[in-house]
């Protein structure tokens, strides 16, 4: 009997190209997501809260490099691996884990964006270090008690609803959160445009807006990349379950009668979206670099000292 999502029925020239893209994308997420920690680490000053959840998300891309990519990797390597239940159950595992824990980390960088615009002066009391620890930890918590749910009820349908319940409550908060970013930001260039047209605007005050209204309007590229990219690649493999639960409810077949008989095209297509999904772990540290001028800033300085270094 085959396993739950397992890829044993591909054909061995598309386990070798599937294989080829999956290293690349375990090496690329592995050394990008070990320069972002690293320079986070090393620098002083980009030790703050909201930064915190930046590292977060660079240690679950760093992960999906390390510990998920090589669990799928070995199972286009080898046909008993692929037929293997315990290391099919425990890279879905991983993978139900690590993308719940990308999803809160996404909310709660949208929150934190809001709160940072909204509350600038009380920010940090606003948002204590306890409070973000905790925040951090509910997002890798909650995703391990949730699958933990698929051992609980019939057909899974415990773990199904806790996770369409997980992750609709944190799309709700990162979709809210953007908003309200943009209103700001919208507010913001409203109320200069309304002092600039003033006589009695003194130009320090103006000035002071708009900076401002720049560095707003970077904090919602910032969030708008970062949201646009997890859902971009996060797309294909849900269309996946959706057309997967679709054809279970049309065709009325339980469970084990799909294990029995999997479906070579969804098990392609299955591959191909779990790719593209992981894929997105290459992406942040990128968008890190070219969007964070003083993570740039910092990781020229680090490399400098790093060559320096080197030399001596």
């Amino acid at each position: 009997m085959a396993c739950v999502n397992s890829v044993e029925p591909l054909t061995e020239p598309t386990r070798i190209i599937l294989s080829f893209f999956n290293t690349a994308i375990a090496l690329l997420a592995t050394l990008g997501n070990v320069s972002v920690c690293y320079v986070f680490l090393s620098n002083r000053s980009l030790r703050t809260r909201s930064n915190c959840y930046l590292i977060s998300m660079a240690i679950t891309d760093l992960l999906v490099g390390t510990v998920l990519e090589p669990l799928f990797i070995a199972q286009f390597a080898s046909k008993d691996l692929a037929q293997n239940c315990n290391l099919n159950a425990t890279r879905r595992f991983t993978t139900a884990v690590l993308t719940g824990a990308t999803m809160g980390t996404i909310a709660l960088i949208s929150y934190d964006r809001f709160v940072h615009l909204s509350k600038t002066v009380h920010y940090n009391n606003y948002m204590g270090k306890t409070k973000v620890a905790v925040l951090i930890g509910i997002t890798w918590v909650l995703p391990i008690v949730s699958t933990f749910l698929r051992y609980i009820g019939d057909k899974e349908i415990v773990y199904s609803a806790s996770i369409f319940v997980y992750a609709l409550i944190m799309v709700a908060v990162t979709v809210v959160s953007y908003i309200s970013i943009f209103k700001i930001v919208r507010k913001t260039r409203n109320q200069i445009r309304k002092e600039v047209s003033s006589d009695v605007t003194e130009q320090r005050q103006t000035g002071r807006l708009q900076r401002k209204s720049n560095t707003d309007g970077k904090v919602l590229k910032m969030v708008s990349i970062v949201v646009a990219c997890f859902f971009i690649f996060i797309f294909p493999i849900s269309i996946f379950h959706f057309i997967a639960a679709s054809s279970k409810l049309l065709a009325k077949k339980d469970v084990a009668s799909n294990q029995d008989q999997p479906d070579n095209q969804m098990v392609l297509l299955y591959s191909i979206a779990m790719t593209i999904s992981m894929a997105n772990s290459i992406v942040n540290p990128c968008i890190y670099y070219f969007r964070l001028p003083e993570f740039r800033r910092a990781a020229r300085r680090t490399l400098d000292s790093r060559l320096v270094d080197s030399r001596h």
